[in-house]
């Protein structure tokens, strides 16, 4: 058999390739991990975003009082089982504030405000909801 120099490839164009579909792998990879991430913090948000909408329900179905009167609470969500927080970094806590916004034009009227936190340090996040409500 006779090998004629031309056939094939030649090793640097074979290094070539191997370097260009590492970097073409690494970036996929890349791209992997952030939409990893992504989805767990959206996931996250959600769970939080449940759990502040269940305070918000409770809050209001307590009853708002007739005068609006201000009010402000601080829960510890760590420790209350009564709600699910699995999936949420530790320490998760609660704001919930009610408070009149039309108090001269509408006294009946309360805002109700709940703020749910979780993770520390530079990875803690929150989550806001509000509502209206009369009785």
């Amino acid at each position: 058999m006779k090998h004629s120099p031309d056939a094939g490839f030649t090793l640097v164009e074979m290094l070539v390739t191997m370097v260009l579909g590492v970097l073409f792998v690494g970036t996929l990879y890349q791209l992997y991990i952030v939409t990893i991430q992504s989805a767990t913090e959206a996931n996250r948000d959600a769970k939080a975003s449940i759990v502040g909408y269940e305070l918000l329900r409770r809050e209001v179905g307590e009853g708002t009082p007739t005068p609006c009167t201000n009010r402000a609470a601080n829960r510890n969500l760590t420790t209350d089982h009564s709600l699910d927080t699995d999936g949420l970094p530790q320490p998760i806590s609660a704001t919930i504030i009610v408070d009149c916004p039309y108090s001269t034009t509408a006294p009946q009227i309360s805002r109700v405000s709940v703020t749910v936190r979780y993770g520390q340090g530079s990875s803690q996040s929150e989550v806001r909801h509000a509502i209206l409500s009369s009785q």
